[in-house]
């Protein structure tokens, strides 16, 4: 069962409609990357849990940055490499091994069976970006210090803040 099979590029539909709470959460994480990290034409993101593409290609619009992404589901992987042709799309759990300088996860970590080995990935990163969702505001941006991760999370915080604490830049959105 495949939600874009069946919904179609739906990311990209909510963020057409200005106003929208998908586009203000979308802007929202934009405008905190470009605050913390900056615009660079060298710099590379790999999101994991890309879906369609719509937050890869906002990020090469507005930073510049090159995108590249991976999703478990065929049918998001296909659509990202039709909508946004300049990224590279991978069909795979655990990312490959390469140089990345943004690890971005926008409402995926969670999604992710080896937390463990997903981080182990982003560690490699210059920077780790987490996105999650919040139990009040599922897109509600407001930074949070690592060591105080939403009770929402429970022991899924426990082991992320565990396995993230020598990061050299690890920022968590909820």
């Amino acid at each position: 069962m495949s939600k874009y099979r069946d919904r179609g590029a739906y990311h990209f539909a909510e963020f057409a409609i200005s106003g929208s709470v998908y586009a203000q959460h979308v802007d929202d994480l934009l405008l905190r990357l470009d605050e913390k990290i900056g615009p660079n034409e060298h710099r590379v993101v790999f999101e994991v849990g890309c879906g369609e593409g719509l937050i890869l290609d906002q990020i090469n619009k507005r930073l510049w940055w090159r995108i590249r992404g991976s999703d478990v589901d065929p049918f998001a992987v296909n659509m990202a490499r039709r909508l946004v042709p300049n990224a590279s799309i991978h069909l795979l759990d655990i990312p490959p091994p390469e140089d990345v300088d943004v690890a971005l996860f926008a409402d995926s970590l969670e999604h992710v069976k080896d937390v463990l080995a997903m981080i182990a990935w982003a560690k490699k990163a210059q920077w780790i970006v987490i996105a999650i969702p919040s139990q009040h505001d599922r897109h509600a941006t407001h930074e949070i210090d690592d060591a105080a991760l939403d009770p929402y999370l429970s022991g899924w915080g426990t082991i992320v803040h565990r396995a993230t604490r020598h990061a050299r830049h690890l920022t968590i959105w909820k």
